[in-house]
């Protein structure tokens, strides 16, 4: 639980700095040509974005697949211990 907590904050924190950096970055267009150069950065963003999502994704997959291994070792030293294999 602890592990999936650090990651949501760790991938909100991730996601908001993106999002100020746009802002700051539109805030700075003042002509066409600063316009042209946001829609650069955006596309940056964008992919910077899609690949922050999938390394999140993967994160999460293997913390998803450590929980149910630790499920299954418990499960199976509770039917150890029902059944007197301990």
């Amino acid at each position: 639980m602890e592990q999936l907590t650090r990651l949501q904050l760790a991938s909100a924190n991730a996601y908001a700095e993106l999002g100020l950096n746009q802002l700051q970055a539109a805030g700075k267009v003042q002509d066409a040509q600063s316009l042209a150069a946001l829609g650069t950065v955006q596309l940056e963003t964008a992919s910077q974005l899609s690949r922050q999502m999938l390394d999140d994704i993967q994160k999460l997959n293997t913390l998803g697949q450590q929980f149910k291994d630790d499920l299954d070792a418990l499960a199976a030293d509770g039917i150890k211990k029902s059944t007197g294999k301990a």
